[in-house]
């Protein structure tokens, strides 16, 4: 189904939702900002280390659940740490939102996840805006939530990945 647009809305279905996405984020030029349960998609994984490693200066927030039984979760935390993006973790409240946010300026919520399934199977959604007050909105909770955060390292061990805690970020 193709893009709907009205107005600084645009409606994604499907396999647009992650096309979209990712071309939004090759458009990156100070901040991402990426807010999701897990992250299983190894194509946002790529991309995210790519404009890292094509932009240092870059700033790259990634926020998700901390699930040390979903390995290709674990695996992506971990490759993430090792090419330099921040990663914080929350638990309570769980993080089920799905939002990227780019400069500041392009805003994506929906419902889908960041995984090989919902970019290839499933039927999915989002909504991708440039409202400076829906950006805003967003990037004042998610700059909050990230100083409540949990900074965490990732270590290899010999049966597989693991997460240890290391620290809250801020105290709340």
């Amino acid at each position: 189904m193709p893009t709907k647009e009205s107005g600084s809305l645009n409606l994604l279905w499907n396999g647009e939702t992650w096309k979209k996405i990712l071309r939004y984020l090759e458009e990156a030029n100070s901040e991402v900002c990426i807010l999701f349960p897990w992250i299983t998609y190894d194509l946002l994984v790529d991309k995210i280390i790519d404009l890292k490693k094509k932009n240092p200066a870059l700033q790259i927030r990634v926020m998700t659940s901390i699930d040390a039984d979903n390995d290709g979760h674990v695996k992506n935390i971990h490759r993430f740490d090792k090419a330099g993006v921040n990663v914080r973790t929350i638990y309570k409240p769980f993080p089920h939102a799905k939002v990227i946010c780019i400069d500041r300026k392009i805003l994506v919520v929906g419902s889908m996840n960041a995984s090989f399934t919902a970019a290839q199977k499933n039927i999915e959604c989002a909504i991708l805006t440039s409202s400076k007050e829906a950006c805003d909105c967003f990037c004042e909770e998610f700059d909050s939530m990230w100083r409540r955060a949990l900074l965490y390292g990732v270590n290899l061990s010999p049966n597989g990945f693991i997460i240890q805690k290391s620290c809250v970020a801020e105290p709340v």
